[in-house]
């Protein structure tokens, strides 16, 4: 899931660097979280065939914008022999500090966008174990629960989290999966299977929400700069690619054959498995005691980048105002609670864990993923004074386009359920 990897999660990471195997590690962890509950939900929209062909899409067009950040990465025309260190570092090189600035820009938009999910997919959780109050009122409970997490500032404590994060992302998955082949073997397959769809506008918007899953080109820079090697990460990106597509077609075929066309009437596959409504199985518990920990862990990791920007912008407010340390030390926790605070609202006006998924998928991974590869390389070559082709130039421009057209219609879609 996003950036919980982009430092902190490093599946053994030695103090000599990351190998080929565990950079592989890295990525592929980095993005299994709250995206697969919504893949089986997607495959029943628009057809299990339809929705297959989609998720092979996805992960080419992923693969490929992440061979292509890496190229960008290694492009540095001040320092040819460095690694550039982050998405900020990588426009700032490219275009300017404008730029820079816009890329920073929509990979916090992603992080914090993630972070108010993982708010309405805890709420939805709390829903489903007690039978009380609202959605809405559990959201503010979480953000209220949410407000002192934010406050977890040492590296050292949020690394912690970040690694059980991992153990329960496994658990997740494997959970996931378990419960579908316990529904398929004691109650059948439900049949009246949806193979594709004619709704184009419908194909486009799934296209971004199968996207979101495969976003780990938000982790690229840092687990690239990781590397013992950093020229191999395209070989720990095909491994991290083969490992995604097993584990998320798996979840995404079983769920809907499992679960079949009932999906539509959930937000996830975690509300058919474990409903609000009626007695949970054991399954059930075990699911949402376990989506408790990934959202905790989780959570913390995604929201401490922004914190600590948020950190910065207040100690410069606080050195150019002189300010007392004990006002500083407010206004750092008014700060980050505020963030929090933010965070659920967008959950409060979503209310679902899918429409941000999807909105998140048009506005944020595929730029991170297709659109900042592309136009840093093209830049990036003409800066090295090696400009790409007519041919690349064209091909590029025309996968740009496209991908621009997906996300205006998606965020059109996603605005129209709200």
């Amino acid at each position: 899931m996003a950036e919980k990897a982009s430092r902190l999660v490093d599946c053994g990471e030695s103090n000599e660097g990351l190998s080929v195997l565990r950079a592989a590690c890295s990525i592929t962890m980095s993005v299994v979280g709250i995206g697969m509950l919504v893949l089986p939900l997607i495959a029943a929209r628009c057809g299990i065939v339809t929705g297959t062909c989609l998720f092979i899409i996805a992960a080419v067009l992923t693969y490929m914008g992440g061979l292509i950040l890496s190229k960008s990465l290694s492009m540095n025309p001040n320092t040819p022999a460095t690694v550039i260190p982050s998405f900020e570092a990588l426009g700032f090189v490219a275009f300017g500090r404008p730029v820079g600035l816009y890329f920073a820009l929509v990979v916090h938009v992603m992080l914090n966008g993630i972070c108010a999910g993982l708010l309405v997919l805890q709420a939805s959780i709390s829903l489903s174990l007690t039978h009380v109050l609202t959605w809405r009122l559990w959201i503010v409970i979480w953000i209220a629960v949410g407000i002192p997490l934010s406050w977890v500032k040492e590296m050292k404590n949020v690394g912690l989290l970040a690694a059980a994060g991992v153990t329960s992302s496994i658990s997740l998955l494997v959970i996931v999966i378990v419960a579908c082949v316990q529904r398929l073997v004691s109650e059948g397959p439900p049949g009246g299977y949806v193979f594709t769809t004619n709704e184009p506008w419908v194909i486009i918007g799934s296209l971004s929400t199968y996207i979101f899953p495969f976003v780990h080109a938000m982790t690229c820079p840092t687990i690239m700069s990781s590397m013992n090697q950093p020229v191999k990460y395209p070989i720990a990106l095909s491994i991290a690619t083969v490992l995604l597509v097993v584990l998320y077609g798996s979840v995404m075929i079983l769920g809907y054959l499992a679960f079949g066309n009932n999906l539509l009437n959930y937000d996830t596959i975690a509300d058919d498995i474990a409903p609000t409504t009626g007695r949970l199985p054991v399954i059930g518990w075990i699911l949402n005691i376990v989506i408790i920990v990934v959202v905790a862990t989780h959570y913390v990791v995604l929201l401490s980048p922004t914190a600590r920007v948020l950190d910065n912008v207040v100690s410069v407010v606080v050195e150019k105002w002189a300010v007392s340390p004990r006002l500083s030390r407010f206004l750092v926790l008014a700060a980050r609670s505020g963030l929090v605070i933010l965070q659920g609202l967008v959950g409060i006006a979503f209310l679902s864990v899918n429409k941000l998924v999807t909105f998140l998928g048009a506005l944020c991974a595929v730029q991170i993923s297709i659109i900042i590869p592309l136009i840093s390389y093209i830049r990036l070559r003409s800066l090295n004074g090696s400009p790409v082709g007519p041919l690349q130039l064209v091909m590029s421009s025309f996968t740009i386009i496209v991908s621009l057209f997906v996300v205006v219609v998606a965020i059109f879609m996603t605005a129209r359920q709200l």
